[in-house]
C-alpha cells in the first residue's frame, strides 16, 4: 500500500484523528494501548539482547492482532512504522524485518 491509498483510507477507520502519535493517545483514548516492550518500561535497547526482546514482543503482538478472530483466513494488517535522524539526511527505513513477513508489493 503505497502513502495515498493509506491517506485515503484513514478518515474510514480514524475519523479525524490525525495519524500522529502523541495525538492518536487523546484522540481516540477508548482505543489507545501501550506495549511495554523491555522489563521495568524501559523504552529503548541497550544491547543486542534487549534488541532481540523488543523484537521477539513486537512479532508476538503481531501474530496475535492476525489471529485475533480464530478463523484461519487471510487477513490484512498494515504496520505504520515513523524513522527519524538527528541529521538533515532522513534515517533508511527496513521494509523487512528477521522473522516478519517478506514485503508486499505497493504497485
Amino acid at each position: 500500500m503505497d502513502a495515498a491509498d493509506l491517506t485515503a483510507r484513514w478518515p474510514t477507520a480514524w475519523g479525524d484523528c490525525r495519524p500522529i502519535g502523541h495525538e492518536l493517545r487523546s484522540c481516540l483514548h477508548d482505543r489507545w494501548v501501550r506495549f511495554h516492550s523491555l522489563p521495568g518500561s524501559k523504552r529503548y535497547a541497550g544491547s543486542k539482547k534487549e534488541y532481540a526482546e523488543i523484537l521477539g514482543r513486537h512479532l508476538t503482538v503481531l501474530a496475535e492482532l492476525l489471529a485475533r478472530d480464530g478463523t484461519g483466513a487471510e487477513r490484512e494488517l498494515l504496520v505504520v512504522t515513523a524513522s527519524w535522524s538527528g541529521g538533515p539526511r532522513r534515517h533508511p527505513v527496513r521494509r523487512n524485518l528477521p522473522g516478519c513477513c517478506p514485503p508486499r508489493s505497493t504497485g
